[in-house]
């Protein structure tokens, strides 16, 4: 009987994994998107803008699904130690939410296509 009650509570870790994973697959896809972008713009313009919008709602849907691979581990982590602050948390998923407005506003053509680049930089850091 505690193995049924154990499979029906299913971690959290485990959906930000699956969500890691998925934004992994995803990431790559819209890279491939890019590069055949960069590859077609000079020949065909309306394939190279097709393939622009792609990536850029691909790299959209990939930083939506990040949310949780950047707050479930804190959660595991608070569990053993208090070593990583609330405003780290805070930091990292305001940050992605930073990113996902600036892509966005990308896609709905009201900003430059580089203005994600700052707050992706700061993902990196």
């Amino acid at each position: 009987m505690n193995t049924q009650t154990f499979a029906a509570a299913r971690p959290s870790y485990r959906t930000a994994g699956w969500a890691a994973i998925a934004s992994g697959t995803i990431g790559i896809m819209a890279y491939v998107a890019l590069v055949a972008y960069l590859t077609i713009r000079n020949k065909n313009e309306d394939a190279g803008t097709l393939t622009l919008r792609f990536h850029d709602t691909g790299v959209i849907i990939q930083f939506i699904l990040m949310i949780p691979v950047a707050s479930e581990p804190h959660k595991l982590l608070q569990q053993t130690s208090a070593v990583i602050g609330r405003a780290t948390l805070v930091t990292g998923v305001g940050v992605i939410c930073l990113t996902i407005v600036a892509l966005v506003l990308i896609f709905s053509k009201v900003v430059s296509d580089t203005l994600y680049m700052f707050p992706l930089g700061i993902v990196g850091v």
